[in-house]
């Protein structure tokens, strides 16, 4: 079951990745940029687990919770460049979940490899928050950017969810067994529908960047009606 999720993990990943790559290098939108290494850290902290378990290392979890971290501050990246705003304030944000990680990873009584859970569901949060943020704030938004934006919020809210109950779900097996396949087609589900969205949207995701021919834009609006 183990290798077939993390094959599933892998498959699906890769197009959301290919697509915000090819995204960026066609626009130059630096929110392409960091949705790229959004999907890049996701599907390394996958391989890496891959790897750590074919070397017979089961506690994935001071690897996880370090790839939470970047992930966090991605997104904070792309609220900053989303709501266009070059405010001192931004620092700050980035600095929390540094600081967060520097704490438990040095001074911390419970390193990395004992971190509670609680504090990974706080890094969720965080990011749910964030892209609420965007959502409210940005509403004159193109609505190709703000599709994305929706469903990373989706997304990070129903990781919250599984991740807060994860505890009582371990604990029984069934339950387990019951609930993670549907988490897995959760994810996998995520990744293959936002690479449809980048190929559906590239045209507008281009268009701020280069002139689109008529024909193509012809093309992107009769797509965007159906």
């Amino acid at each position: 079951m183990l290798n077939l999720s993390i094959a599933i993990l892998l498959l699906t990943g890769v197009f959301p990745l290919l697509y915000s790559f090819k995204n960026y290098f066609s626009s130059k939108d630096s929110r392409m940029l960091v949705l790229f290494l959004w999907f890049a850290v996701r599907s390394l902290e996958v391989l890496t687990g891959l790897i750590l378990i074919k070397a017979g290392q089961r506690n994935l979890f001071a690897f996880s919770y370090f790839s939470i971290v970047i992930e966090t501050i991605l997104m904070i990246g792309l609220a900053q460049l989303s709501l266009d705003s070059k405010s001192k304030i931004w620092f700050i944000l980035y600095l929390v979940p540094i600081q967060i990680l520097f704490y438990q990873g040095f001074v911390s009584p419970t390193p990395l490899v004992n971190v509670s859970r609680f504090e990974i569901n706080i890094f969720y949060y965080a990011i749910s928050s964030i892209l609420l943020l965007i959502l409210i704030f940005k509403r004159n938004a193109k609505s190709h950017f703000l599709s994305l934006f929706q469903l990373l919020l989706i997304y990070h809210m129903a990781v919250f969810f599984y991740a807060a109950n994860l505890e009582l779900i371990r604990q029984n097996h069934a339950l387990m067994d019951l609930t993670y396949p549907f988490f897995l087609a959760v994810v996998a589900i995520f990744n293959l529908w936002f690479a449809y969205l980048l190929h559906k949207n590239k045209l507008a995701f281009q268009a701020k960047f280069r002139k689109c021919s008529p024909k193509d834009l012809r093309t992107f609006r009769s797509s965007n009606s159906n």
